[in-house]
């Protein structure tokens, strides 16, 4: 039986990981062998995919040979959803896991840590709620473990780096509510369910005894990151002050943070300035240490980045494209001082 989310609000006042390749689940992880430009001062920037089809949510294995990642499936007009593909590092093989049926969108897929099945984020047809469903393999059905319920979606599951306990975030359907979003965490068969407080976006540390994630601010272009920690989660610990910080992710050493940098501002429209002001998004990667300080830019304030994640190889995976719509991933390697923002070539 699904658990569902009875959120009580008054009372919860109160990776991004990676991922192992199936057939690897029980053998010991091979010794990673990252290009040198990985430890150097310098960078290197990598398109992986060129698809004319939108791009979500790239994971890589804990070997550092197999990349997953949802890619729009066109077959169906009416309903497109989102294909799961599997890729090998290189690019010598792909090829699809799973197939969602007509109008059934899947997304933000967090493997767990043995390789035995996956955590993803499922939509019902026509619109209805969100829903958190573990497949396992070989057989690959789907089972429903966090039900959203009472006016909520559950979305963008992580697991823990034990595989025991998800996270994930407890969304209101109207994005108009007074109630902000909550960091919600259950076990791995969907019991035990608590929310942890406001927040949104959680990402376990390597260690798996903190969250990283994103709170809003004041106004609507303020999101700093905090940490707490699953042993004590009304001991919150802010990282930033007046940023604009979402889809936070730890470093495999735990030393870092990726995350994407995210603003608003009024602009005119073009190519009709006539209709008024149009409200312009510019993004980009940035790295900051895992107490929130020295911050830098790791790419170009041009199109849209989202979905980071560190991958086991010491390269950042990450969605980057002239809009939500039209997007590639690309995988950056970055030395300890990155010289400047990269460019997309």
């Amino acid at each position: 039986m699904p658990r569902v989310i009875v959120v009580a609000l008054v009372a919860a006042a109160l990776g991004c990981g990676s991922a192992q390749s199936p057939d690897a689940a029980t053998a010991p992880p091979a010794p990673l062998q990252p290009p040198v430009l990985a430890v150097s001062s310098a960078t290197l920037l990598e398109r992986l995919t060129a698809s004319d089809a939108p791009e979500l949510g790239p994971a890589l294995s804990l070997r550092g040979d197999v990349l997953l990642y949802l890619a729009a499936d066109k077959a169906h007009a009416a309903h497109p959803g989102w294909q799961l593909v599997r890729r090998s590092l290189p690019f010598a093989t792909s090829g699809a896991i799973a197939t969602p049926a007509p109008g059934v969108d899947v997304r933000s897929v967090s493997w767990l840590p043995d390789g035995s099945g996956y955590v993803a984020e499922r939509h019902q047809p026509k619109g209805s709620k969100q829903e958190l469903v573990l497949v396992r393999f070989p057989d690959g059905d789907p089972t429903v473990i966090v039900d959203g319920d009472h006016g909520h979606d559950v979305r963008r599951p992580r697991v823990s780096p034990s595989g025991t306990e998800i996270a994930f975030n407890v969304t209101p359907y109207d994005a108009h509510t007074a109630y902000p979003s909550q960091i919600g965490v259950a076990s791995i068969d969907g019991s035990n369910v608590r929310l942890l407080g406001t927040g949104q976006d959680p990402s376990w540390s390597p260690d798996g005894v903190s969250l990283v994630f994103t709170r809003a601010g004041d106004h609507d272009d303020v999101h700093d990151l905090f940490t707490l920690r699953l042993d004590d989660p009304t001991h919150v610990t802010r990282l930033t002050t007046q940023a604009s910080l979402f889809e936070p992710c730890w470093s495999p050493d735990g030393k870092w943070l990726v995350a994407v940098d995210r603003r608003q501002q009024w602009v005119s429209c073009q190519p009709n300035p006539e209709i008024g002001v149009c409200v312009a998004t510019t993004s980009f990667l940035v790295r900051l240490g895992a107490d929130g300080t020295n911050r830098v830019p790791l790419t170009a304030t041009t199109g849209a980045v989202f979905d980071p994640t560190w991958g086991s190889d010491g390269a950042i995976y990450f969605v980057w494209g002239d809009s939500d719509y039209d997007n590639d991933i690309w995988r950056l390697w970055i030395g300890p001082e990155p010289i400047a923002p990269v460019t997309r070539p």
